[in-house]
């Protein structure tokens, strides 16, 4: 696929937060230098804890695109306000596609949001999780590239095929 870079690495720790607290992180997923397909990525949250209550607790990311040599990719779409519920361990954030030579850059937030009433029971509550790429769909599916598949497939490739693979 080519290079995924975390900035401040994939954890991600809200401890005893108040109203207002927020954690960024940011990353970027570049294609292969010299690629000659688009790849598909998925993006996860995979959380770990989470003791909040209710609605107050919330994602959002926004990404842009640079680089793109032939055609262009779509970065995962924004999401202004995405709420993490306690119940929900893994959270989809949204599947996109890099074109050759291109990257995408991201701003990924967690936020206890300040509502303007009560919030006493979700005062000092934690959060912990990590961020997640795959290559594939936002089913899990691997998507496998070749000559034969230049846009991907979730077909496994044959070992006949494996002399499919560019550069090999």
């Amino acid at each position: 696929m080519g290079t995924i870079t975390f900035n401040d690495g994939t954890e991600i720790n809200l401890d005893n937060a108040l109203p207002g607290a927020s954690k960024e992180k940011t990353f970027s997923i570049a294609a292969q230098e010299g690629s000659t397909v688009s790849i598909k990525y998925n993006i996860k949250l995979n959380v770990t804890e989470n003791t909040f209550e209710g609605k107050d607790l919330v994602y959002s990311i926004e990404g842009t695109t640079s680089g793109a040599t032939s055609g262009q990719g779509n970065p995962v779409a924004t999401v202004n306000e995405g709420a993490l519920e306690k119940t929900n361990m893994n959270v989809n954030i949204g599947t996109g596609t890099l074109a050759p030579g291109e990257k995408h850059n991201y701003k990924f937030t967690i936020r206890f949001k300040e509502t303007g009433s009560d919030q006493n029971s979700n005062q000092n509550k934690s959060f912990k999780g990590q961020l997640q790429v795959s290559t594939g769909d936002e089913d899990g599916s691997s998507m496998y590239y070749n000559a034969s598949n230049p846009e991907g497939t979730t077909s496994e490739p044959s070992s006949e095929s494996i002399t499919d693979y560019p550069g090999e």
